[in-house]
């Protein structure tokens, strides 16, 4: 008789500590971001943003909680210079949350910053990143062309 309760008292227990797991109004999206500028806070539904970009648009990136969550409004979306509102919708079916941006777009004056055709950030040779690569794979060649005469050699000394 005891085995019995200890059994159903368990499962009460596990059905009350997994509501909150399954019940989770606030977490269609685990994540929200703006390329450019990074993830915002998803509790809240409304940003105002700042991004300096040379394009004309700007990359949403949406991330559903979960394969039942759909996203609208996200990926890359048409801007403008000064104010842009972007709306993102996620839905899971039974409810639907909505995520407001206003993003004031600057654009970036020539030379400042480089970007490839997907406003990804190209390491620019003027700022001296190029020499640092330069500069690490010329001493990795050259001590690996050390290794390998002295392997060919056989020539190991006893510091």
């Amino acid at each position: 008789m005891n085995l019995v309760r200890i059994i159903i008292a368990t499962i009460i227990l596990s059905v009350i500590l997994a509501i909150p797991f399954s019940v989770n109004a606030s977490a269609l999206l685990s994540d929200l971001q703006v390329e450019g500028i990074g993830s915002v806070n998803i509790s809240k539904k409304s940003y105002n943003l700042s991004l300096t970009t040379p394009y004309d648009t700007a990359n949403i990136i949406a991330t559903p909680a979960d394969s039942s969550v759909t996203v609208e409004g996200a990926g890359q979306v048409p801007i403008q210079e000064g104010a842009n509102t972007i709306t993102v919708t996620a839905t899971n079916g039974t409810q639907s949350e909505t995520y407001t941006i206003n993003l004031n777009v600057s654009r970036s004056t020539q030379g400042e910053v480089k970007y490839d055709k997907n406003g990804n950030v190209i390491n620019n040779p003027e700022t001296g990143s190029f020499i640092n690569y330069a500069l690490f794979g010329l001493i990795g060649a050259i001590s690996l062309l050390l290794i390998i005469n002295l392997l060919r050699k056989k020539k190991f000394y006893n510091i």
